[in-house]
């Protein structure tokens, strides 16, 4: 239960940061490469994995805290680890979605949206830096901390296919709630549906109906035309003249 719950821990810190970073580049500039995507996603299910394992070779231990197990809040090796991931994804979570906050554009259901979500990530780590602090310092625990704690971290979890599968999609994908800044300033350039660098709010589809032009029409009287009469040239009746020949010796 130590492993798994370090494991998920790691690797749904990560993940978040990882989504925010390609919510930005939905909103100003392309998507990256899917084959990138799941290159990155699987490097940290792996470092998620290798950090989780520490313990199973020796290095410090799993406890268990009020039924569950997790890491050692009083060995500093633990604690280093788990701060250096925490801290950099909730900060780098926050400053990408400040910048898409201020993207112009947007309505004020995306815009508390994308705080929403970085609160509900907030709230399922922030407890864990007083525990830190608690147990680097030897002190005791607080009643029920470690339990309150792990309550959010899991209820965390439990939301979050919630936001990101159906309102991070409907917003960011399904609707396209705003083009990138890039086709703002530029001409729509057709591309490949499955190229790298593909835009993200693409073109009219084919088979869009268009509203037919309506010309002007005339109810008057059909127009008269006029010819000019032919014109009478003279004509000759006489006997043909007979050319005169001159003999040349």
């Amino acid at each position: 239960m130590g492993f798994y719950s370090a494991f998920a821990t790691y690797s749904s810190q990560m993940a978040t940061l990882l989504i925010a970073y390609l919510t930005y580049r939905i909103m100003f500039s392309t998507v990256p490469k899917w084959e990138y995507v799941a290159l990155v996603g699987l490097a940290i299910f792996v470092l998620s994995g290798l950090i989780s394992m520490l313990p199973l070779i020796g290095v410090a231990s799993y406890v268990k805290y009020d039924g569950f197990c997790y890491i050692d809040y009083r060995d500093v090796t633990h604690c280093v680890l788990w701060l250096l991931i925490m801290v950099p994804c909730v900060f780098g979570v926050l400053l990408l979605y400040v910048q898409i906050y201020k993207r112009s554009g947007l309505s004020k259901t995306v815009r508390f949206g994308l705080l929403g979500f970085w609160f509900v990530f907030l709230c399922g780590w922030v407890l864990g830096i007083p525990l830190i602090g608690f147990g680097l310092s030897n002190s005791e625990y607080p009643d029920n901390l470690n339990l309150v704690s792990a309550i959010l971290g899991h209820l965390m979890n439990l939301i979050n296919p919630f936001l990101y599968g159906i309102f991070w999609y409907k917003w960011f994908v399904a609707d396209r709630q705003v083009a990138p800044q890039k086709e703002l300033d530029t001409e729509f350039e057709v591309q490949d549906a499955y190229a790298s660098s593909v835009p993200y709010a693409l073109p009219a589809p084919w088979n869009t109906p268009v509203t037919p032009v309506q010309y002007p029409t005339y109810n008057g009287p059909p127009p008269v035309y006029t010819y000019d009469a032919p014109v009478a040239y003279p004509t000759y009746s006489g006997p043909l003249p007979t050319p005169a020949y001159t003999q040349v010796y």
